[in-house]
């Protein structure tokens, strides 16, 4: 039986080893990357969850205006008075 030589098996288990060393780095590459993706989704929730929050206030605000317009009654301006707080 021939037994590989010295030379053949460095051909063989450098490239082998570099391929290794490279699916390790782009893991742990990924890996950091996915945990700030997880931050700045956290980030984005909380301004959307802000918005809609402002947007509720706003449409409050404008719909107890018209209420207070349409029929004089003061009672229609408590939410506006809420939103502007």
């Amino acid at each position: 039986m021939n037994r590989p030589s010295g030379s053949s098996l460095v051909a063989i288990a450098l490239p082998l080893a570099l391929l290794l060393l490279g699916a390790a780095s782009l893991g742990w590459y990924s890996a950091s990357n996915l945990e700030d993706s997880r931050v700045m989704v956290g980030a984005t929730n909380r301004v959307l969850d802000e918005t809609r929050e402002i947007l509720i206030l706003s449409l409050s605000a404008e719909t107890s205006q018209r209420g207070f317009i349409l029929t004089g009654n003061d009672d229609y301006l408590r939410p506006y008075e809420e939103a502007l707080g």
